[in-house]
Formats: C-alpha cells, structure tokens, sequence
C-alpha cells in the first residue's frame, strides 16, 4: 500500500519500467530513421560527383570564352548553380560531409584541360556512365530517410538533364542547352514553389 507523498519500491519499479519502454521506443524510432552506411556512402558518391560537375562546368566556360561552346558550358553551368544549394542543405539535413575542394579542384582542372579531340569520346562516356547512374540513383532514393523523397526526386530528374546535355553536346547542338536548361530550371522553381 502507497503512503500518499511517499515513493515507495513498487511505484518506483513501474516508474522504470515506463522509463525503459519510453527509452526503448525513442531508440528503435531514431535508430529507423538514420540513413544506412550503404546510403551515405551513396550520397557522398554523388555529392562528390555534384562538386565536381560544377567546378569542371565553371573551367570550360572558361576555357571557350564565346561561341556555342561557351553557350553550351555556361548553361551546364547554370544547371549546377542551381542544384548546389539544394545539395548542400541535404547535406547538412544527412549530416553528411561536403568533399573537399582541393582534391574536387584538381579533378576538375585535369578534366577540363584534356585536348579537344577527346572530349567528345569523354562526354559519350560519362553519358553512357549517366544512364546507368540513373537506376542508382533510384535504387539509393529507396533506401534514403522517407522524409527527403522530394529531393530524391529532383535528385534524378537533374541526372536526367544531364543526359539530355550530353547528347546536345554529342549531336553538336550547344546553343540549344541554353532554352533546355532554362525550361528546366522554370519548372524545377514553380515545382518547388508548390511543394509546401
């Protein structure tokens, strides 16, 4: 029998008991919700890939400083421009790190320098790489926090888009990337716009 305003064996054995439950079940809760090693490995993959397209995007506009070339790389360009604030939040959101500038910088610079003659076997390849990257990317969106579907989503229709650039690039189209970026981007932000 519980003497009122005394805590007596029984109370307090019930008391840890509801404890140990409510620990338990916030456990099993976070525990469910942590993204797989398998997933962050994934991300950082693509975050990597992200970092990398932007600064090689940044290089060739640069190095073809007019013409459809430049065109074509600036609006490459824009595409990554887009996409990189939304790469970083989810980053921060995963906790999961940003690469690290000098090795993406390096990269970035010995693609960006190979002679002319090579890049359209370079662009074939990585548009080939692309396609399949593609069911990657979904499979990785199945595995990911349900709470970032959204950006999953968005995740491949840019990986989509890219594919579509490499073929203009590959059929000598460059001034058409600028109007297919454009439609892109227009939709992507009244998408979003929508989204809340």
């Amino acid at each position: 029998m519980s003497v009122p305003g005394v805590l007596c064996i029984n109370d307090l054995k019930g008391l840890l008991a509801s404890f140990g439950l409510f620990f338990f079940l916030c456990v099993e809760v976070v525990a469910s919700e942590m993204p797989s090693p398998e997933f962050i490995k994934g991300m950082s993959y693509e975050l990597d890939g992200r970092a990398t397209m932007h600064a090689i995007t940044a290089n060739m506009a640069k190095r073809f400083d007019e013409g459809e070339m430049n065109t074509y790389w600036i609006s490459y360009h824009r595409l990554e421009e887009f996409s990189r604030p939304r790469y970083e939040n989810i980053a921060r959101v995963l906790g999961i790190e940003l690469p690290g500038r000098t090795w993406v910088s390096i990269k970035a610079r010995v693609i960006s320098w190979l002679p002319g003659f090579m890049m359209p076997w370079v662009i074939e390849n990585l548009r080939n790489r692309t396609v399949e990257y593609v069911e990657r990317l979904r499979w990785l969106s199945g595995i990911g926090p349900a709470e970032e579907r959204e950006f999953y989503a968005y995740m491949v229709r840019q990986e989509l888009m890219q594919i579509q650039l490499m073929d203009l690039a590959l059929k000598k189209e460059y001034a058409a990337a600028e109007d297919l970026v454009a439609r892109f981007i227009a939709q992507e932000s009244v998408a979003r716009e929508h989204s809340f």
